[in-house]
């Protein structure tokens, strides 16, 4: 048997390779999780993006606001923390990972009955902050859990297939629930009825996410793995003094400040000084969706032909270009956004894929659980505090003013071209992967995966991928 990526990176990898009968005892649970990636993204799409900026105007957020509330998920990346202690008391994966995704959706409803009652302010943004700071903690103890269940699950050889399938009903999610939601919002705003639209708009988010996390209480559990015992700070302190991995960590914390400047904004942006229609604005998402699908099984042949550090100087200076092109449209000329989102989808489809391989190969599997918990923790703490200073800057210069949102955009620019440098420092990791977007929960504002995660598969690199076994997310 071939000796793929997995094994280079887990010795006991190969045991997860099934056999016939297991993979038929397997396929049962299949549609569970397919059922619950569909379920999962109505809920990150009609809880981010341009819903979370509307829903945010309704409540009376200005610009620093309006980055807490779309940046405390990231922030709340220090949930992941709890879950590594939570496999060792627990001894399971579901019994936490499933009421932890509950608990986030449903904190949703808060938000949701505060716009529809009407209420507004700073009373009323600091109790929508506090929900989203807690939706965001949950998720991300969700998430930790998440991953590796479904990593221990999935036989090594079956995740491009059962990944691929789940992650074109990610997309066939976003597909019917973006626009439908955007449609909704358009025709009741006019009318005067904007508070009913959210309302209506959370009910179903919530419906669906809790429905899809009830979906994994059908799926098997998996026992997780021994971690090394040692207090988190100690292995902090161990995975800092490792090279590798302290320099991916440096790299993407840089990368985060450098994105996160105007994350906030994006949507604003589309809404108040370009005068677009929430319809026009969710199109856009579309448009990039549209672009990712076919590109994403040709960057994973590229990474495999040129290696992950290659692609991720490349696309990375690339999308250094992105904030520059939103400096053409106007209210009356918007169609260069589609051009972007075009761009957008091609130049972060490579990046991301790329992206993700760094850190996977830079820590040992028994600190997997931990290392990418403290990963996401610092890069999470970085995109939150930009986007605040973003959300700074944007209310000192005016958001009026069509000049503050260029202030951002071409500082964010700079900064991302400057960082994209920087990846010439890291070594090329030597493994074959692909790995597929899974939705989870989190926020889309942010133009980043929050609450999508990566799952790798492996693809020896003389074997071409089955029709069935390439669709992204």
């Amino acid at each position: 048997m071939r000796v793929g990526w997995a094994e280079r990176l887990d010795p006991s990898a190969e045991s997860a390779y099934a056999t016939p009968g297991e993979e038929m005892m397997r396929a049962p649970y299949e549609r569970w999780l397919l059922t619950e990636g569909f379920l999962g993204e109505v809920f990150v799409t009609l809880t981010g993006g341009v819903f979370l900026t509307g829903l945010a105007l309704l409540l009376g957020a200005g610009p620093v606001a309006l980055a807490l509330l779309s940046a405390l998920p990231f922030l709340g990346q220090v949930g992941q923390l709890a879950a590594p202690p939570l496999e060792r008391r627990l001894g399971s994966r579901r019994r936490f990972v499933v009421p932890a995704m509950i608990g986030a959706r449903a904190l949703w409803l808060v938000p949701t009955a505060l716009a529809v009652v009407g209420l507004s302010g700073g009373a009323t943004v600091t109790t929508a902050t506090l929900v989203m700071l807690g939706i965001g903690l949950l998720g991300m103890v969700a998430i930790n859990g998440w991953t590796a269940w479904v990593a221990d699950l999935v036989p090594v050889a079956e995740r491009a297939r059962v990944f691929g399938r789940r992650a074109w009903a990610v997309a066939l999610g976003t597909l019917i629930t973006a626009p439908a939601g955007a449609l909704l919002l358009d025709f009741l705003r006019k009318r005067g009825q904007e508070p009913l639209a959210f309302g209506v708009l959370g009910a179903v988010a919530v419906l669906a996410g809790v429905g899809g996390a009830l979906t994994l209480r059908r799926v098997p559990d998996q026992p997780p793995h021994a971690p090394p015992r040692e207090t988190p700070l100690a292995a902090a302190r161990r995975l800092g003094a490792q090279p590798d991995f302290r320099r991916v960590l440096g790299l993407f914390t840089a990368w985060n400040i450098a994105i996160g400047l105007p994350a906030p904004f994006w949507a604003l942006y589309m809404l108040d000084r370009l005068e677009m229609s929430f319809f026009l604005v969710t199109l856009h998402t579309v448009v990039v969706l549209l672009v990712r699908l076919p590109v994403n099984a040709a960057w994973s042949r590229v990474i495999e032909r040129v290696g992950s550090r290659r692609v991720l100087i490349a696309c990375g200076s690339s999308v250094a270009l992105i904030p520059l092109i939103w400096l053409v449209p106007t209210p009356d000329l918007v169609w260069p956004l589609y051009l972007e989102a075009v761009f957008s989808g091609v130049i972060w489809t490579g990046f991301n894929q790329a992206a993700f391989i760094q850190p996977m190969a830079a820590l040992d599997p028994p600190d997997r659980s931990f290392g990418l918990a403290l990963f996401g923790v610092c890069t999470g703490a970085a995109l939150f505090a930009a986007a605040l200073a973003g959300g700074a800057l944007l209310e000192t210069m005016g958001a009026a003013e069509p000049s503050s949102f260029y202030v951002l955009f071409v500082t964010s620019s700079i900064l991302r071209a400057t960082t994209a440098v920087f990846a010439l420092r890291l070594t090329e990791p030597g493994i074959t992967m692909r790995a597929f977007f899974v939705s989870f929960v989190g926020n889309g504002v942010l133009r980043r995966p929050a609450g999508r995660v990566f799952v790798p598969v492996e693809v020896p690199p003389d074997e071409n991928p089955s029709p069935d076994g390439v669709a992204p997310s």
